[in-house]
């Protein structure tokens, strides 16, 4: 997405001054594009356009989720701006957002535990502020969509992983890519029918549970919460970032993928699963269902998520615009995860 396109669509916005500076930012994995705007006065804007097929319709419910949140009280939320048309989403050639840009880093991958409940805690305040603004104070209960679409695809990995793991890596990726992904898939033909059906025993646990549902970020993980020192030079929670992926869960949804962002053995992830907890209770009320279910969603997802990165690249059932280095550092990622959660095991 060049910044030609992001020039011509952000008229649609009246701005105090003309915008000077379009810079666009390394692409993520979801599909949208980025681009840091400034003008003459060096304010800055967040201009995105969300990802190819995305209805205009799920961008305004998602407006409308951010937008009540903040006005509940949740500040660490950016701005929205509305654009001539009276809407906050404009539509050329996709969806288009404009928000306020917020400074902050994300928290490295060895956040202290003291750090890791300081994020947590400012997902607690997105969740509280999401539930005030329900005409009810009472959630929803159903089973956990996201458990749902782990068993479907479960079920689907069933049919794809092996095709994948007897085919090749593709001859076009580079060294880096070609290792990560060889040594992925050397860890699944190793371990795989053997987790599968504790993975699934798992979930089916959940099946038929229902949990409090509420909206949730759902893709939370660390580059999405920005920090900054405070005045005595501690790093505290400033913003929350990337709303792609809200959707209706359970809050323990958000805590899985919040904690497994810093996972490095499955001891520390089920310490920093304690102080998350801890850091949310903090802000927000969270029961025991909760918890376990982000227990669960964090032993499954780095199976789930492994397999998935073998089957997209090696069978080319889904094709990324990031750098080839960003997605092998992704792949090395998840495969130190579950090395060590073999080796916790032992």
């Amino acid at each position: 997405m060049n910044a030609d396109l992001a020039r011509r669509v952000l008229p649609r916005w009246d701005l105090d001054s003309a915008i000077a500076t379009v810079e666009p930012m390394l692409p993520g994995f979801s599909g949208a594009s980025v681009f840091r705007c400034s003008d003459k006065f060096e304010r800055c804007y967040a201009l995105k356009r969300w990802p190819g097929g995305t209805s205009t319709e799920r961008v305004r419910w998602v407006h409308g989720v951010i937008t009540a949140a903040r006005a509940a009280g949740c500040d660490l939320l950016p701005r929205l701006y509305v654009a001539r048309t009276g809407s906050t989403v404009v539509v050329d050639d996709g969806c288009w957002e404009l928000a306020e840009w917020i400074s902050g880093e994300p928290l490295p991958r060895a956040a202290s535990m003291n750090q890791v409940a300081e994020g947590a805690a400012a997902i607690a305040r997105f969740h509280r502020a999401t539930l005030m603004t329900r005409q009810s104070s009472d959630p929803s209960r159903c089973v956990s969509p996201s458990v749902v679409a782990r068993l479907k695809r479960l079920h689907e990995l069933d049919r794809e992983l092996p095709r994948a793991l007897a085919g090749r890596v593709p001859p076009d990726v580079g060294m880096k890519l070609e290792s990560e992904l060889s040594r992925a898939a050397e860890l699944l033909r190793r371990q795989w029918s053997a987790r599968h059906a504790d993975l699934s025993r798992q979930l089916h646990r959940w099946s038929n549970s229902p949990v409090a549902v509420q909206a949730v970020l759902r893709d939370v993980h660390r580059d999405h919460v920005l920090f900054s020192p405070n005045t005595a030079g501690q790093l505290v929670a400033r913003a929350i970032i990337d709303f792609d992926a809200v959707r209706a869960d359970g809050p323990g949804v958000d805590l899985a993928r919040w904690v497994a962002s810093f996972r490095e053995s499955s001891l520390i992830a089920a310490d920093r699963l304690h102080q998350s907890v801890a850091g949310y209770r903090a802000q927000w009320q969270l029961n025991n269902d909760q918890v376990a279910l982000a227990e669960t969603l964090l032993n499954v997802s780095m199976w789930v998520n492994l397999a998935n990165w073998v089957v997209w690249l090696v069978l080319g059932t889904r094709t990324f615009v990031n750098d080839e280095l960003a997605i092998a550092s992704r792949i090395s990622e998840i495969s130190d995860q579950v090395s060590d959660s073999l080796i916790g095991d032992d």
